[in-house]
């Protein structure tokens, strides 16, 4: 096997970036059906100031996990108005220390990741994955070089769906790592 081939066969983003309403969790916090402020229960379930329950998917933690496993740097990326809500969440799933990047703010998703590009010391967007619940995202960011993978809003994000696109990833002749043979 040529050597070329050896590295597209390894190949993997270099960051992920993951969408959080309704890919890491079942509603869109700016849409205030979960009421804030969040905060942990007794029992160390997260709770809105009703008392709701407010639990992610169910295999958000895991897929997290996964891609961090996998040596990936994850990116959480949100179009919401209320970033406060958002980064409260991450913080009470214990999720903080999965993301090296956070963009929560209203803008179009390759605004988001223009501005991971610049933190992250210039990662080339062919070396980036969005996984994300709106096509119109996916559509944004695949202009500028950006892999999309859509996302079931009624699932979230599973771990068989991030395994899948690390596989098409590693195919895709547009997805190449950067390394010199």
């Amino acid at each position: 096997m040529k050597l070329t081939s050896l590295l597209r066969q390894l190949a993997k983003p270099r960051i992920a970036c993951v969408d959080l309403d309704y890919t890491l969790w079942p509603w869109g916090v700016d849409q205030f059906v979960m009421k804030p402020p969040y905060k942990l229960a007794e029992d160390k379930r997260v709770v809105d100031a009703t008392g709701k329950p407010m639990p992610p998917f169910p295999e958000a933690q895991k897929a997290l996990e996964y891609l961090r496993d996998e040596g990936i740097q994850i990116a959480g990326v949100s179009r919401t108005t209320y970033s406060h809500g958002v980064i409260g969440l991450i913080w009470l799933y214990g999720w903080s220390k999965y993301f090296e990047y956070l963009q929560a703010f209203p803008a179009q998703k390759w605004i988001h990741l223009a501005e991971i590009q610049e933190q992250s010391g210039g990662v080339p967007y062919n070396e980036m994955i969005l996984f994300d619940d709106e096509q119109r995202n996916i559509d944004d960011i695949t202009t500028i070089g950006v892999m999309g993978v859509k996302v079931d809003p009624a699932k979230g994000l599973t771990v068989n769906l991030v395994e899948q696109a690390l596989k098409d990833f590693s195919k895709s002749s547009s997805h190449k790592i950067s390394a010199k043979a």
